[in-house]
């Protein structure tokens, strides 16, 4: 079975997780980057029975660039990663899935996802301390600099270890239907 796992990283988190998911395939793949301008050519995707698409968590989506390159994916097996800045809710993950699988026509084989947070640009924490300073009292920003704080060390060894195993259990559902 031929196998690609594609992504885009925005600030590095999902090549993490691209590459720990490389790993856990038990055969040799095909990590590569999906980038602005990419196209199915570039892609080749053609030639792969199982496709990992990741990506970054876009305003609670994907980019641009990932949606188009679902968008043109016909029967294949489709497994989706991705990272963002906020992973403590499976439900806000849940609809993150919803909104990208949706994206994948239905001649394809859906095979699941796996999320985990993701740190963020120190740029977005000084956001949230200014507006913190306007409005000392707002308890949703207080959470947001918690979460922003939380999510620095991820993804970790934890979630690395889960996407690989992720990995091992896509590909072993593909072989088995």
């Amino acid at each position: 079975m031929k196998v690609k796992v594609i992504y885009c990283s925005h600030t590095g988190n999902t090549v993490q997780v691209a590459k720990a998911i490389a790993e856990g395939l038990p055969v040799t793949s095909v990590l590569q980057k999906l980038q602005a301008g990419f196209s199915d050519e570039d892609a080749r995707i053609d030639e792969d029975d199982l496709i990992f698409a990741g990506f970054w968590v876009d305003k609670g989506s994907c980019p641009e660039e990932m949606a188009e390159l679902l968008r043109g994916v016909h029967h294949r097996k489709i497994a989706l990663f991705a990272t963002a800045g906020f992973g403590q809710d499976p439900a806000y993950f849940a609809q993150i899935e919803q909104r990208v699988r949706a994206l994948i026509p239905d001649s394809n084989r859906y095979m699941g996802a796996f999320f985990c947070q993701g740190k963020m640009q120190i740029s977005v924490r000084h956001r949230y301390e200014e507006i913190q300073k306007q409005n000392p009292e707002d308890l949703k920003i207080k959470q947001s600099i918690e979460n922003f704080d939380l999510a620095s060390t991820h993804p970790d060894d934890q979630d690395l270890n889960h996407a690989k195993k992720f990995a091992k259990e896509v590909y072993q559902a593909a072989l088995d239907k």
